[in-house]
């Protein structure tokens, strides 16, 4: 028997690749799919769906949005609006989904930096850099001006040093709070960023600041400047088991067990530290396609709003889904802290709640200009029949038998044969908030 947490999803006639395995990969990899995209991913398979769900082809561009500015500055609802229009129409939905995590994972706040380009700029970066090498993405985020300012490394100077970019580079960037670092380790890693600041909205050097001493950082001892720093943090061994933790987080479960952070950690490594490589491992796994994983997390809002409007096959105004992910607590460009925002049972408190229900009803009701307008994709016949459409939509035709319990009681109600109400009903049972 094949031990390895890893090991590739084999489709069986026990274990087939079946709806509910083609909607868990839409959602985790890609906000979700409509029925066909889901149909169609059964009969292609799961290796050939998570290709499409990269979206690349040979030498194509990275970003096929990347050229599209904002153009308020307006507290940020043009950048939440923009985001999620992204989300919505974009082809390279994993790049995506990669994007979503990086933004909790180095949190940074408009509240603070004050500049909506410089918040938008950190953003397109995780476009640009998530699926690529980690060290690439760590070092671009120490050089990023909204970064610098929101963790002020522009006030860390020689005889002087700030340590805040980087005690939050080893604590919650890359290596995790207490994991193979000292506070003397933090003192010293200072002392390499030094000099890194923002000119004209710009990265830049000033090489006066910069203290050029030697400096002993996690064991290794030179005159290190703030790329060394970041190459040696990188390579710690703390490092692959940090970056692993978070994508088994994030992918699969939000509780990952030692041998599942190992097992990745140890293709991280072999893969260069490479992030895309590592997440097509990931996802195309027996623990990822596992029970243990489905539905194993709760969705954050922008997982909700967006989710429901991909999986209902139309679209909708991201200016409107932003501001509904934004009263369920989660701004885009606004998390609360520079450790992020609270996940899975966080995300539901009775005001949370309120709000989800009435977005389902708004949304079931051809609210935030959805279209086609939610009612109209259920197909006729029967109540029955129709219901059966809707959990088939919406929840992968797998629900359990209390939510199987609570739906027929529904049926017998004269609002089942209203089809907003019958959409609105599906959208309230808690398997719709699952991710």
């Amino acid at each position: 028997m094949n031990r390895d947490p890893l090991a590739p999803f084999e489709p069986t006639p026990r274990e087939p690749f079946d709806l509910a395995r083609s909607g868990h990969l839409f959602r985790r990899a890609g906000f979700g799919g409509s029925l066909a995209d889901r149909e169609r991913a059964v009969r292609e398979g799961p290796a050939k769906t998570l290709e499409r769900l990269t979206g690349r082809g040979p030498g194509e561009r990275v970003d096929e949005f990347e050229d599209l500015p904002i153009v308020k500055d307006d507290g940020g609802a043009s950048l939440r609006a923009y985001r999620i229009w992204r989300m919505l129409a974009g082809r390279h939905r994993l790049q995506e989904r990669m994007s979503h995590l990086l933004h909790d994972w180095f949190a940074t706040s408009l509240v603070k930096v004050g500049q909506l380009g410089a918040m938008s700029r950190q953003l397109r970066l995780f476009d640009q850099l998530g699926l690529g090498r980690f060290d690439e993405l760590l070092l671009a985020l120490c050089q990023d001006p909204a970064m610098i300012r929101w963790l002020d490394n522009d006030s860390n100077v020689a005889g002087r040093p700030n340590e805040n970019l980087a005690r939050e580079l080893f604590e919650l960037f890359a290596l995790g709070r207490g994991q193979g670092y000292t506070e003397h380790d933090i003192q010293e890693a200072a002392r390499a960023l030094t000099g890194w600041t923002v000119k004209d909205q710009r990265f830049r050097v000033e090489h006066r600041r910069h203290d050029d001493g030697t400096k002993q950082i996690l064991g290794a001892r030179g005159a290190f400047d703030g790329e060394d720093l970041v190459r040696i943090t990188a390579e710690r061994p703390e490092s692959a088991r940090f970056v692993a933790r978070k994508l088994l987080a994030f992918f699969v479960h939000p509780e990952p067990a030692d041998d599942e952070i190992e097992a990745l950690a140890a293709r991280y490594r072999a893969f260069g530290r490479d992030l895309g490589a590592t997440l097509r491992v990931l996802l195309t796994s027996r623990l990822f396609f596992s029970e243990r994983a489905y539905r194993s997390r709760i969705k954050d809002p922008v997982d909700l709003v967006v989710g429901t409007v991909r999986n209902l096959g139309a679209t909708a105004s991201p200016m409107d889904l932003g501001s509904e992910a934004l009263g369920m607590g989660l701004g885009i460009g606004e998390p609360p802290s520079v450790e992020g925002w609270a996940q899975e049972r966080a995300w539901l408190t009775s005001a949370t709640w309120l709000r989800r229900a009435n977005f389902a009803g708004r949304l079931a009701q051809g609210a935030f200009h959805c279209d086609p307008a939610p009612r109209a994709v259920l197909d006729g016949g029967t109540p029955t029949e129709r219901a059966e459409h809707a959990v088939a939509l919406l929840l992968d035709s797998r629900i359990g038998e209390p939510s199987r319990a609570r739906l027929d009681a529904f049926l017998r109600t004269p609002a089942a044969h209203d089809d907003a109400a019958l959409l609105h009903a599906v959208m309230l049972l808690p398997e719709a908030q699952l991710l």
